[in-house]
């Protein structure tokens, strides 16, 4: 017989191992929070880098294939995908979360990163989940109910209530939205991958994951984390911004600011992609 826990030790050790990260709540969350009551039943459709060709069944439906470093089909004819551990863990780790912490989460699919951040703040902490897919968020209420601490609310996210400590953005958005700054604590952290839509790529954005840090009510520091191939956001892209950014990571070859400002100014030469709402910025926050 299998031992699903020690697949889930491994798994969770070899994820944190690779990706350099040494948080021990991070690591116990992947450990213990079961992945695969956040998935369809198995056999699953997987990929990893290695599947150029696109996603693969497994052989069996046996539990400890989920706990490998898999991209894993949410439902694979839309190309939605709960994301690989090996990408997702160190989002999640950059935004050094604390125990009784309140984080917001927007795309939370089925909810098992939501359970990821919900076990690292603890029970004195809080997660407000957002999904945009009714069927998705429901799947993700009844997934996180357990835990006591998870709020899953159905939509785009684009209002939100009270103060946040930490946010983490699981969908391709071409800025971050005012509410989401003006209610980010100062310090606080913000994941977001800023994408670009094109029609040949369907439901998908490319971009790259950023790490924003709220260094004034009007400026955020940012960080490039990386390059970025994610579903995109339903309903919080703005399509002018959208061709803007297409133009500029063409012509710079990537994504060369050091700042989002939500100030309101005069465009410059340090606006590296400008909208009345967020200017992407290459000037320092501070």
């Amino acid at each position: 017989m299998t031992d699903i826990a020690e697949c889930r030790r491994r798994y969770a050790e070899d994820v944190t191992s690779a990706a350099g990260i040494t948080n021990p709540r991070l690591i116990q969350a992947l450990a213990q929070v079961r992945r695969e009551d956040f998935l369809p039943a198995g056999p699953w459709w997987v990929r990893d880098e290695h599947d150029i060709a696109g996603p693969r069944r497994t052989a069996t439906d046996d539990r400890c294939e989920v706990y490998r470093n898999y991209s894993i089909a949410i439902d694979v004819e839309r190309q939605l995908f709960n994301g690989a551990p090996g990408v997702v863990a160190p989002l999640i780790d950059a935004l050094a979360l604390e125990p009784g912490q309140r984080v917001l989460h927007i795309g939370a699919g089925r909810g098992y990163y939501t359970s990821i951040l919900s076990h690292m703040v603890g029970a004195a902490g809080a997660v407000i989940a957002f999904e945009a897919d009714r069927e998705l968020a429901d799947a993700a209420r009844a997934a996180t109910r357990p835990a006591g601490n998870v709020d899953v609310r159905t939509g785009d996210a684009s209002q939100i209530d009270g103060i946040l400590d930490a946010i983490l953005v699981s969908t391709g958005v071409t800025h971050p939205l005012p509410d989401w700054i003006r209610t980010l604590k100062l310090d606080g952290r913000m994941v977001v991958p800023i994408t670009v839509t094109m029609p040949a790529m369907g439901p998908l954005s490319k971009g790259f994951t950023c790490l924003l840090e709220k260094a004034s009510p009007e400026r955020l520091a940012v960080r490039v984390l990386g390059m970025t191939m994610i579903y995109a956001a339903t309903g919080l892209r703005d399509a002018s911004l959208n061709e803007r950014l297409g133009q500029t990571m063409l012509r710079d070859r990537g994504l060369p600011i050091a700042s989002v400002r939500v100030d309101r100014h005069e465009v410059a030469d340090t606006c590296w992609a400008h909208s009345p709402d967020c200017c992407l910025s290459t000037e320092p926050a501070s």
